[in-house]
């Protein structure tokens, strides 16, 4: 797809996307709603010499160095049953001790002695008084330990040194983030499925998409195939004025339609009665033989002579032509039903009824049917200068116009346009 229908599809699938916004927007203030928070509390215990009236600048260095080694062990104690246990006794909080173990983290600094300890809980308070019990738990063993290597005279001593602080929620977030966030990934996938629904969709909906598939302008927007409206029906036979190939030119038209759509004639004689009414000379041939409409249309004798007798060599050109009072327009109805319409409109014949009409009349009009009904369509546009290619709003599809403008492309005959009805 182009930028341009890439476009189109998020203008036709509008309503997706305001759709997808609003409920992603909504859920994301809801699941805020709904979220539990979690709170983070750190404390930290610091592991330093003992030192006293004794003790050299030597003696000093060797227990920073000791504490140091001994950090890895003091992380293990910190984290471990001992210290969870001391916790739950002294809280009193109904926790296994996995799971007081699973939201306690102990970690060091390389190269220091601190302990640093954070617990993640959903409750803020009680986040707070976990991290500072279990601080000083640390110490407290720490200390035991230290005493019990150093037979009474410990070479090292912890402290908690954090103050205590309210707990920080780890969740927190600005109130705007998540909405926003919510809905500018809800955009996207209104975004997404817009352009999801209009490849799905292959029906022409607006003249863009008529002209991307048929890639011929649209000559003319009908609000119905069976209603003759005047100041479309106009607008319609101005595109068509600018067609004619020259002064005193003929321009020869096919009107069809890439599937069977009910009003072909009426707007074939819709647009031929509005050329007639300039002045112009104008020849209206109905070509479907399979389905003639015409005669009973315009409410001519469905009896006389008509095309097929033309084309058989039963009739002359002014045989079959009869004027419609009414619009002043020239008219050859279907005639006699053939046993073999496409045999005749393959015949050279109608390519002598074209080239005849042309010197007599300035436009010859040419109902023809759907491109989906043989090649009678294809047989019909080879003998004029081009085709009106007849698509409905909503109901024709692109595969549809394609078929048909390669249908005529392939008897070397242009598509002069379409018309849009609805």
């Amino acid at each position: 797809m182009t930028p341009v229908q890439y476009l189109r599809a998020f203008a036709r699938g509008w309503w997706i996307i305001v759709l997808c916004v609003v409920a992603g927007t909504a859920l994301t203030l809801l699941l805020d709603q709904l979220a539990t928070s979690t709170y983070t509390s750190t404390s930290n215990v610091l592991v330093s010499p003992v030192r006293t009236a004794h003790t050299t600048s030597s003696d000093a260095y060797s227990a920073a160095l000791l504490a140091q080694q001994r950090m890895a062990s003091y992380v293990e104690i910190a984290g471990g049953d001992t210290v969870a246990q001391d916790v739950l006794e002294r809280l009193d909080l109904h926790l296994s001790v996995d799971q007081l173990e699973d939201r306690i983290a102990v970690s060091v600094r390389t190269g220091t002695t601190l302990l640093t300890i954070s617990v993640r809980d959903p409750h803020a308070d009680e986040t707070r008084q976990i991290a500072a019990h279990a601080a000083e738990s640390v110490a407290t063993v720490i200390d035991r330990i230290e005493a019990t290597r150093g037979e009474g005279r410990p070479v090292l001593r912890a402290a908690v040194v954090s103050q205590e602080r309210p707990a920080v929620s780890a969740t927190a977030a600005p109130a705007w983030r998540n909405p926003v966030v919510g809905a500018v990934a809800s955009l996207l996938v209104g975004l997404g499925l817009a352009v999801a629904v209009a490849r799905l969709d292959p029906r022409l909906r607006d003249e863009d998409q008529v002209v991307d598939a048929l890639g011929a302008p649209v000559l003319g927007v009908l609000p119905g195939p069976a209603e003759q409206h005047d100041e479309a029906v106009r607008e319609l036979r101005t595109s068509l004025f600018f067609q004619l190939p020259g002064a005193d030119r003929c321009l020869s038209v096919a009107v069809s339609s890439p599937h069977a759509v009910e009003g072909v004639p009426q707007l074939s004689s819709a647009v031929a009665s509005a050329l007639a009414d300039t002045g112009a000379r104008v020849l209206l041939v109905e070509g479907d033989l399979l389905d003639p409409r015409l005669a009973a249309l315009l409410e001519l004798n469905a009896a006389g002579a008509g095309l097929t007798d033309y084309l058989d060599g039963g009739a002359t050109i002014d045989d079959v032509t009869r004027k419609h009072a009414a619009s002043g327009v020239d008219v050859i109805v279907a005639g006699t039903t053939p046993t073999n319409p496409a045999d005749l409109l393959h015949s050279p014949a109608l390519g002598q009824l074209v080239e005849d009409a042309a010197h007599r009349y300035d436009f010859v009009l040419v109902t023809a049917p759907p491109t989906t009904v043989g090649t009678d369509a294809a047989a019909l546009a080879a003998r004029c200068d081009g085709v009106l290619l007849t698509v409905v709003r909503g109901r024709t599809t692109e595969p549809e116009v394609v078929a048909a403008r390669t249908q005529f492309e392939r008897v070397h005959t242009p598509v002069l346009g379409a018309v849009l009805v609805s």
